[in-house]
């Protein structure tokens, strides 16, 4: 039986690779897209755990990362690393307010590799890749870009949180974009980078997706969330010794990263 991963190598690889996209060096299905010296794109496929035996499912996955999270962890799985990527069910979720009827779900979340039927499938998670998810990486090509996809669609990647090393982020969340705010110098009150976010919620709400106690909670939480955000941001901005040392933990990750990156084959 053709194996998972290779019939995906073949079948996106096709698609990908005049885009720009390379299969990187080692074992894991990924294909990577440079976007200048600071964002990759990623696209990449996993089996999906199903209740049903016998039954086997895979997911396509997109993802964006920038060389100033603490490590690019492209040696790792994709179920290792799927807490920074996205199912195209989750990437039409957020477009579509968490609006979806059973007929969509089942043509986003169900594709099934049986022998008989795994060529088909890939090419129609192809169709569906090209459809909901390369549309929205190919629009992220800054750094700001970058975090307003981060706030739609893996929005936990962005927080900013405080240790006592550097004050500003855990030392092993290797996949935290947080330090964003400070590379683009970003000055605001977070209210314009939540507010599509919250417009979701709101719309969840009314039309009865969700219940008044999950929307308010959901309000509440997110809402609190990126007041923390500025109060850290703010931290770094008004301290001259802490910010000068976030600056140069930027240029030491980007420098890494680089390296990294260098090492999967690709040309940086």
């Amino acid at each position: 039986m053709p194996t998972l991963n290779k019939v995906f190598l073949e079948v996106f690889g096709e698609a990908l690779i005049p885009l720009g996209f390379k299969k990187i060096k080692g074992r894991h299905p990924y294909f990577v897209r440079l976007v200048g010296d600071e964002i990759i794109h990623v696209i990449t496929c996993m089996k999906k755990p199903v209740p049903t035996p016998g039954c086997k499912e895979f997911t396509i996955l997109g993802g964006i990362a920038t060389v100033y999270r603490q490590n690019i962890t492209l040696d790792w799985s994709p179920l290792e690393n799927s807490n920074w990527f996205s199912e195209i069910m989750n990437f039409y979720i957020n477009n579509n307010s968490f609006n979806i009827n059973d007929e969509v779900r089942k043509s986003l979340d169900s594709f099934l590799f049986d022998e008989d039927i795994i060529v088909n499938e890939m090419k129609r998670s192809l169709k569906v890749t090209e459809k909901h998810i390369l549309p929205l990486l190919n629009d992220v090509i800054t750094l700001n870009s970058c975090i307003d996809f981060f706030y739609k669609y893996i929005p936990g990647i962005t927080y900013i949180r405080s240790n006592e090393k550097l004050n500003y982020e855990y030392p092993k969340n290797t996949d935290g974009e947080g330090l964003l705010y400070i590379k683009t110098n970003y000055r605001g009150d977070f209210k314009e980078r939540i507010q599509s976010y919250v417009s979701n919620f709101e719309y969840a709400y009314k039309t009865g997706i969700f219940t008044k106690e999950t929307y308010e909670k959901q309000c509440k939480d997110i809402k609190e969330g990126y007041i923390e955000q500025k109060t850290r941001c703010d931290k770094i901005f008004n301290n001259p010794e802490l910010y000068s040392r976030c600056m140069a933990e930027l240029d030491r990750r980007k420098a890494a990263n680089i390296e990294t990156l260098r090492s999967y084959g690709l040309d940086i």
